[in-house]
């Protein structure tokens, strides 16, 4: 009967069945830990699943009879480690049959299940010797106190919750900050980066995660890969960057010497349409924001153009405009709708949102908000700045990506709008020949 020896599991130069031959000094640290209640934050790809299988497969092979659970936000994340933990424990499986739920079971007559928190009620069963929860920061606290806690009451077993933080939320209070006291009988916690991972200390992961940094707005950054506890963990934009904007005045009138370009987010019986109207000095390169309105929900496209046409005309003031889908979701061809506007402005800069252009744009936003590269006046702290200060990201587990926008019952059209307005600054997108700034941001 094969057998797993920890210190050879972790340490040996040669090939280990178990993920790697090896394993940092952190790492070791979490798998050998005897405490119960355990708290695994750590940056994406920083090792955690690794981790999982390396602390699974000791315990399951070193005692008889031993039940492990590993949970995971969704049954796809579930079933693609079991999947993984099927080639690794390959030599030591004496049965692995995925329905009716993903199991592995070894020759010790220990096991380990691979379930998922879709339908929580159905994790309710037998006592657990250990259970890993993945994704921590997606499992409600009901759920945890229902369910989750009580698999593992019968034996007085093992809870390590694993992801990154969600500022100090349930996890954080109940969970990191008693790990965190060394003369904790039950408690242990860690926290690291995934900058500290082993994936990332070569030049190629070092150039990864730079890329990473550059694609992501800073908030996202530090939450998901410094793994920092931030105050607001769902904000894009910084209160203290937002306050250093929050100067200047809005602009009446043409001033001599600026350039003016605006964007215009299309909304209908659900979201505003809204205008956002960027001033650029030409000489000192700052930038404003000199208008920013909304105009009324209800309102056809064909009543909106021109009034919206008329305000741009006394700038000289060119429009990117939003062309997805003109708040029809789709179902209206954008001729439709955009055809209001190449009337009365006939020059409009045409923008598509996906998601990818979106976290580009929202990512030059940021970048520029934290470099204070623009002036957002008191004015317009009920709208804009408003907006701002609400637009947050949460992670979506099915495209592995990020989204972006306003709270549930608000609205993020003048945020959108003033991302568009940017980046036609960044392009020098303006109406007239030469009198574009390149080069500001």
């Amino acid at each position: 009967m094969p057998s797993l020896d920890t210190r050879s599991a972790l340490q040996s130069d040669s090939e280990a069945p178990i993920v790697r031959a090896y394993a940092t000094r952190e790492e070791i640290e979490y798998i050998t830990c005897t405490k119960r209640f355990l708290m695994l934050a750590a940056g994406r790809r920083w090792g955690k699943t690794d981790c999982f299988l390396i602390r699974s497969g000791v315990r399951c092979l070193n005692n008889l009879g031993f039940k492990y659970t590993y949970t995971a936000p969704s049954y796809a994340l579930a079933k693609d480690q079991y999947e993984r933990a099927k080639i690794h424990f390959q030599p030591f499986i004496a049965k692995a049959p995925g329905q009716p739920k993903p199991e592995i079971f070894f020759h010790t007559g220990s096991r380990i299940q691979f379930r998922s928190m879709d339908r929580p009620k159905l994790l309710r069963g037998n006592g657990e010797d250990e259970l890993f929860v993945d994704e921590s920061q997606d499992v409600k606290e009901t759920d945890f106190n229902n369910v989750l806690r009580a698999l593992v009451s019968d034996k007085q077993g093992t809870i390590t919750l694993a992801g990154q933080f969600r500022g100090r939320d349930w996890r954080y209070e109940r969970f990191y900050e008693p790990g965190q006291r060394p003369d904790n009988e039950d408690y242990k916690s860690w926290k690291h980066s995934t900058e500290d991972g082993i994936a990332f200390q070569s030049e190629a992961g070092r150039r990864e995660l730079a890329l990473v940094r550059e694609q992501l707005p800073r908030a996202v950054y530090e939450q998901e890969y410094l793994c920092l506890p931030v105050a607001n963990q769902a904000a894009v934009f910084y209160p203290d960057d937002l306050a250093t904007i929050s100067h200047g005045s809005p602009h009446d009138r043409p001033k001599p010497g600026w350039t003016y370009i605006a964007g215009v987010d299309l909304g209908w019986r659900v979201d505003f349409t809204a205008v956002v109207m960027l001033g650029v000095n030409r000489f000192s390169g700052e930038i404003d924001v000199a208008k920013a309105w909304r105009q009324p929900l209800n309102s056809k496209h064909e009543v909106n153009a021109p009034f919206i046409a008329r305000e741009l005309q006394r700038f000289n003031c060119r429009a990117v405009v939003d062309v997805t889908g003109g708040a029809t979701g789709g179902k209206v061809p954008q001729d439709e709708y955009i055809k209001h506007y190449r009337e009365f402005m006939p020059d409009l800069q045409p923008f598509t949102w996906t998601q990818e252009t979106k976290m580009r744009l929202i990512k030059h936003l940021g970048l520029t908000i934290e470099r204070f590269g623009i002036a957002v006046s008191m004015e317009f702290k009920d709208t804009l700045l408003k907006e701002l200060y609400a637009y947050e990201f949460t992670h979506d587990h099915k495209t592995k990506g990020y989204k972006y926008g306003a709270p549930v019952g608000q609205h993020d059209d003048l945020v959108t709008a003033l991302a568009l307005a940017l980046w036609g600054v960044n392009l020098a997108w303006y109406r007239t020949a030469g009198t574009g700034v390149t080069g500001i941001i």
